[in-house]
């Protein structure tokens, strides 16, 4: 490597978040965003402090600090990404103190304040809990004798394997035997029917073994053009009635050409 100059990746990707949502993009250029999360390595609010007398170390630090500083990035970040930023999420702790790259002896300390910090956060991470198990669910449409009625099932990307989701299922049954797990609206104010309950139920009674496959059907829509269907899954972290979050791919585009 001699002769060569290296330069450490957090001179061009302090955002990662935005690589991230780029590459999705390209990858699935046709599919909305179902969200985005992104941690960050803590914030103080006088992280630059006292200035320097130096004008040489005042500027290069405001350099380094202007290259560095994931946050304001993340704010660009979101101001160019338009509607999706109400799906994009970031958690960056609020620290008493700058901590800095070498500070190993204070990890106690960074841990015990990340903690407090997250205790304070418990509304924004049920509300991103429910959205990241929202998006563990999605639809694909099957074949339907009626010309006004839609049937799809909902599905989870989970394996049987997958740790926790025998959990995962047992709260999921419990919120359906309460009010409607999965909710789904059209511009038509189409009638929708899904028996998520007897479904999880007859997964559990089976050996909780395979894919979770939940039927869904929308009747009375409109033999002929484009319908937009939003499917959401009820809040199942605070027993929120009024909050709903959508499964991945919403909204869903159903091409009605029958006349």
């Amino acid at each position: 490597m001699a002769g060569k100059k290296l330069l450490d990746g957090g001179f061009r990707v302090n955002c990662p978040a935005e690589i991230g949502y780029e590459e999705g993009k390209c990858l699935w250029p046709e599919k909305p965003l179902d969200i985005l999360v992104s941690l960050g390595t803590g914030v103080h609010s006088k992280r630059l402090g006292c200035p320097q007398k130096n004008l040489a170390l005042r500027v290069g630090r405001q350099v380094v600090e202007a290259i560095t500083n994931s946050t304001q990035l993340w704010r660009d970040f979101q101001a160019r990404i338009g509607e999706d930023k109400s799906r994009c999420f970031r958690f960056d702790p609020s620290f008493s103190k700058d901590f800095r790259l070498a500070d190993v002896k204070d990890l106690t300390n960074i841990s015990s304040e990340t903690e407090s910090w997250l205790g304070s956060q418990g509304a924004t991470l049920a509300h991103v809990s429910n959205q990241l198990i929202a998006a563990l669910f999605f639809c694909t449409a099957c074949a339907t004798p009626s010309a006004s009625a839609w049937t799809c099932y909902v599905s989870c990307r989970l394996s049987h394997t997958t740790e926790g989701k025998a959990a995962l299922v047992d709260r999921l049954i419990e919120v359906a035997g309460h009010r409607d797990l999965f909710t789904a609206k059209s511009s038509n104010h189409a009638i929708f029917h899904c028996d998520a309950e007897k479904a999880l139920m007859d997964w559990r009674h089976a050996g909780s073994q395979g894919l979770i496959v939940i039927p869904l059907t929308i009747s009375d829509l409109p033999t002929w053009g484009d319908v937009k269907i939003h499917i959401n899954m009820a809040d199942i972290f605070r027993d929120d009635s009024t909050c709903r979050y959508p499964i991945s791919g919403m909204p869903y585009l159903i091409r009605r050409n029958v006349k």
